[in-house]
């Protein structure tokens, strides 16, 4: 599936136009991750935004002891 139908998808895009999205796309990247892999952790700096195209992500905060 091209990159753009995906972003087409995603409820937070849609009103962009056919020319953004394909803007957009261009800096998409794909990372596929295994299971209880994580895709990033407290106190990363926030510079991307994640689509999940297929499976489940899990949020966890760790609790201070």
């Amino acid at each position: 599936m091209k990159s753009h139908s995906i972003l087409k998808k995603v409820p937070l895009l849609q009103s962009l136009s056919d020319a953004d999205l394909e803007d957009l796309s261009l800096s998409l990247r794909v990372q596929r991750l295994r299971k209880k892999q994580a895709l990033f952790r407290k106190g990363d700096e926030g510079t991307a935004l994640y689509i999940i195209k297929k499976g489940k992500v899990k949020i966890v905060l760790p609790s201070t002891p």
